[in-house]
């Protein structure tokens, strides 16, 4: 997708700034009036953050209001995902801005699904 599309909506160019770790691009699109926890039918930006190991997008969005225990339509937190990814600097993060570890997707919490060490420690 291409954000100077016609057919690229607000929201997409949003997502797609998540995804890709692009600040500033957020930044406009927030000052623009996008609501930070915009999502499309699957996804937020804070989600798509965490997915893709942004932690500096993480931490912005967390500042700018993002939902930080919303769950996907697979019942996903953004911690649960940051965690399955294996991206700890996204999970100290979310820890940091008191996400909620207890919040279980399909009966797995993110501690279910922490598999190394640093992880585990970065959830306690």
């Amino acid at each position: 997708m291409n954000p100077n599309d016609e057919d690229f909506s607000p929201v997409e160019a949003l997502l797609d700034s998540a995804s890709h770790g692009d600040l500033q691009g957020i930044q406009k699109l927030i000052d623009a009036g996008v609501d930070v926890n915009s999502q499309n039918e699957e996804e937020t930006a804070l989600l798509l953050a965490s997915i893709n190991g942004h932690s500096s997008v993480v931490s912005s969005l967390i500042k700018l209001g993002a939902n930080i225990n919303h769950q996907n339509q697979f019942v996903k937190t953004a911690l649960i995902l940051a965690v399955t990814n294996g991206h700890i600097d996204v999970v100290k993060e979310l820890m940091k801005a008191k996400a909620d570890k207890k919040i279980a997707d399909q009966g797995n919490t993110a501690m279910d699904y922490a598999k190394n060490k640093a992880i585990q420690d970065a959830l306690k």
